[in-house]
């Protein structure tokens, strides 16, 4: 399977790739805490260790 080249315009700088390619990390890293405080935060709630904080 071959790989397609990025879909950049045909004008677009080294400076536009490099801040894409950060913009689409920040993204994916945004998503992946997004998705662990979903999973894990009902179940500290459950738990009471996040709304009891005087222990």
């Amino acid at each position: 399977m071959r790989r397609l080249p990025p879909n950049y315009p045909p004008q677009a700088t080294e400076e536009d790739r490099k801040k894409a390619r950060e913009g689409t990390v920040n993204n994916l890293i945004m998503f992946g805490v997004l998705v662990l405080l979903i999973r894990i935060l009902p179940f500290a709630v459950r738990d009471g260790d996040v709304t009891d904080m005087t222990k």
